[in-house]
């Protein structure tokens, strides 16, 4: 062993592999060293390269490589040690905890994963289980041990065949992989998190993950997708239960936005409007129960940074901030968003509610409301026959009141 540093303590130990937590001497910091066994020449000398080059990658959701040598046949990997719980360890004595944390894990694992493919060059981890994914002590997931990952390169097939049995793609076994490999083991990965108790909808992204390879998702980044689709509507589950439609928004999410023949483009659009109609939903219901104020901070809580087709959710939003809550400078706010140019009289309505909201031009705020009567003619929207009996009752109450 590298006499800069000193073991404390065996962590692992398989027929090919042993796995130390050491002290650096000089530095006093705890390091994880993995041993691997390689009998052969050329092949090591190739994993040995493939080590140092990923030395270069550092992120805060990985162990890092600090530095690789050799030790007769055998490569020595120091990586980051990383404080926490391994997913397997909490899958085994607290399953209840694991299956409720699935799809919040799931995302970041997923995450972390595109992550490494989107690295220049890609990285392929190869070895995704529960064992090699730590819980921090801060909630954030960090995956480790690197000993089978590899630098993506044109040739797909692999000088050695690396996996665990029982999470390993098929491909893999003989001697071939890349990032579909790699989003099949996530699947089997998340579905030891979930076992049997699997949350709605989380069953058909797994599904969709651990197909033959033509059928998976084409990147970790779809995943991502799929999951935060999930995610959202488990936010509205009880509300969209109540209202019968959330088998038919799951299926449609997983089954056909998904589809492995949709362009990103067309995905990234349908994921939007989706997460559009799911909130348009909840609002609807909330408005019609009273609880239009929570809706509307649930909807801006979650709010996508991209507004593109988001347009008539936000109109439905200014509606009900203007109608229900009275609160005219919230609804200026959203019918600012909702104005795509289709249709000018959501500009109107935006400069009604401007006016109502500080409520000291009269004169101005009465001209509005004739100039959307006008536009209304044309329109016959019932959104402005809205906007036009509220703004109406507050004039008729301020002149009665005066």
């Amino acid at each position: 062993m590298n006499k800069r540093y000193k073991i404390i303590e065996q962590l692992s130990c398989s027929k090919m592999s042993e796995v130390y937590l050491a002290i650096d001497r000089e530095l006093a910091r705890k390091w994880t060293i993995k041993k691997m066994l390689c009998t052969d020449e050329v092949v090591r000398e190739c994993i040995f390269n493939e080590m140092n080059s990923m030395k270069k990658f550092h992120d805060r959701r990985v162990s890092a490589i600090r530095e690789c040598f050799i030790e007769g046949e055998k490569i020595c990997l120091v990586m980051e040690y990383i404080e926490g719980v391994e997913l397997g360890k909490i899958i085994r004595d607290e399953p209840e905890l694991a299956h409720g944390k699935a799809l919040e894990w799931g995302i970041q694992i997923a995450q972390i994963i595109a992550m490494l493919h989107k690295n220049t060059p890609s990285i392929i981890y190869r070895d995704l289980k529960p064992q090699n994914i730590i819980l921090q002590p801060n909630g954030m997931l960090c995956l480790i041990d690197f000993g089978a990952a590899k630098i993506k390169t044109d040739n797909a097939y692999d000088r050695y065949a690396v996996g665990t049995k029982g999470y390993a793609a098929p491909e893999q076994e003989n001697g071939m992989s890349d990032e579909r490999s790699d989003i099949y083991t996530f699947g089997k990965t998340l579905g030891k998190i979930c076992g049997k108790n699997k949350i709605f909808g989380i069953g058909k992204v797994i599904s969709r993950c651990t197909a033959a390879r033509d059928k998976r998702y084409r990147t970790m980044d779809e995943v991502v997708k799929a999951l935060k689709i999930l995610e959202i509507i488990h936010r509205w589950k009880k509300v969209l239960l109540a209202a019968g439609v959330l088998s038919a928004l799951a299926a449609a999410l997983v089954t056909d936005y998904f589809s492995v023949k949709m362009e990103m483009s067309h995905m990234q659009k349908s994921y939007i409007e989706e997460i559009a109609r799911i909130d348009k939903e909840y609002l609807h219901m909330a408005l019609k129960s009273g609880k239009a104020e929570e809706a509307l901070e649930n909807i801006n809580k979650y709010e996508i940074k991209n507004n593109a087709g988001l347009g008539e959710l936000y109109l439905q939003c200014g509606m009900a901030a203007f109608t229900v809550l009275n609160d005219y400078e919230k609804a200026a706010g959203y019918f600012e968003k909702a104005e795509d140019g289709s249709r000018p009289e959501i500009a109107i309505y935006k400069e009604i509610s401007y006016k109502m909201s500080g409520f000291s031009d009269r004169n101005s705020l009465m001209k509005l409301i004739d100039k959307l009567k006008e536009r209304q003619k044309i329109t016959k929207s019932e959104y402005s026959d809205e906007i036009i009996k509220k703004a109406e009752e507050v004039l008729n109450y301020a002149e009665r009141k005066d």
